[in-house]
């Protein structure tokens, strides 16, 4: 079996460009021959989706496309794309964080994700039910058995009976018998953390070796509102041995072949400083991007704090889309002003100087006069 990776930048609530991205990738996906082709989680709705899930009329935009994407698959793929669907019990919470398995010409099958965040910005049992039989996540394609499961699904594991991850008390995994399960897939919209990635290393080998199968990881990469999405997506063999890896903080397209354990290896970067820079240069990106800002203009003192806000505002946006501004006063020193200028030089950036000395002293007069103030004491600013 062929499985293909599809490492996408979902926009939170932009539906029909997602299922534009998501088509387009099932469709290189099936030139490159995959079976199936796996989406991170909420892939169509984006992530995460917090008070829009308060307007049944958003909810039922993605669902419109969700059909528009099951008649416009290519034939002869499968794909797994993370979404949200309605509950059919009246009687709980009105949705579910799904999986759903689309095939050209069938039936919508729809697994759901069992372990649901109520911790730091996440609180997802507000709007959505959790799944109560994870052996009802089976299906089975070309024979194999695939096991669906959602993000938090796979973090409910322990070591030496103490809580390593899990804040739920038990593990939904371990309600399907090891021997009914030939692949694990993970879809998943997993923040970064300067820890997060070893620790998803840890849950998913402990979940491949408790089946003994082949797992296939993809996360969410792009940022929405405080979070980022790393992405770094991965499969991995019985034993836990890396078959295939996306990169981080980048759309990619991998393809793993589970019968001969050959898939593509993207470059990493290694460097925890250089990890932290990629994060903030896709957070500001993205913010930009999903936000309708097209340029950045930024204070420039000739410090290092304002030189670095500068050097990641043109990695992100790129030089012509940034303006640096000098503002000297009384108090700036000629060096300043020249190591600004010499800044925006090197990053080749706009840069423009503004004179607040005329500004300063108008209303520096206009305070002396209202508060009878004259001469110079610790502060004057």
């Amino acid at each position: 079996m062929r499985v293909a990776l599809a490492q996408i930048n979902a926009h939170l609530g932009n539906f029909s460009e997602n299922r534009k991205k998501i088509i387009e990738k099932i469709k290189m996906a099936k030139e490159r021959r995959a079976d199936l082709v796996v989406f991170p989680e909420a892939a169509l709705f984006g992530y995460h989706p917090v008070d829009l899930l308060e307007r049944p009329e958003v909810v039922q935009d993605q669902l419109n496309e969700l059909e528009r994407l099951q008649e416009q698959i290519p034939e002869g793929i499968f794909a797994l794309v993370g979404a949200i669907t309605r509950n059919p019990s009246k009687f709980e919470k009105p949705y579910i964080n799904a999986a759903v398995l689309l095939k050209r010409g069938t039936k919508i099958k729809v697994f759901a994700k069992h372990l649901l965040p109520a911790y730091d910005v996440f609180d997802e049992g507000r709007h959505i039910a959790p799944g109560k039989d994870m052996k009802k996540n089976v299906f089975k394609l070309r024979g194999k058995r695939v096991l669906v499961t959602i993000c938090e699904d796979i973090w409910g594991w322990e070591t030496e009976n103490k809580p390593m991850f899990s804040r739920y008390g038990k593990n939904p995994l371990k309600e399907v018998p090891k021997e009914s399960v030939d692949l694990v897939v993970n879809l998943s919209a997993s923040p970064f953390t300067d820890i997060k990635e070893k620790n998803r290393q840890i849950v998913t080998q402990k979940t491949a070796k408790y089946f003994k199968t082949p797992m296939v990881y993809v996360n969410m990469v792009g940022a929405q509102d405080e979070l980022i999405f790393d992405g770094g997506s991965f499969a991995i063999d019985a034993k836990g041995k890396k078959l295939a890896q996306c990169v981080r903080f980048q759309e990619d397209l991998n393809i793993v072949d589970l019968e001969t354990k050959e898939g593509g290896f993207r470059e990493l970067p290694q460097s925890i400083n250089e990890i932290r820079r990629q994060a903030i240069v896709l957070g500001l990106r993205d913010f930009a991007a999903k936000t309708g800002f097209k340029k950045f203009h930024l204070g420039s003192s000739g410090g290092i704090d304002s030189a670095v806000v500068a050097c990641l505002a043109a990695d992100a946006l790129g030089p012509m889309n940034v303006k640096t501004v000098a503002l000297p006063g009384p108090y700036n020193s000629p060096k300043s002003l020249t190591l600004a200028k010499k800044l925006a030089e090197n990053l080749q950036v706009e840069f423009i100087e503004i004179d607040i000395n005329p500004i300063y002293k108008v209303m520096s007069s206009a305070f002396d006069q209202a508060t009878g103030h004259k001469n110079f004491d610790l502060v004057n600013e």
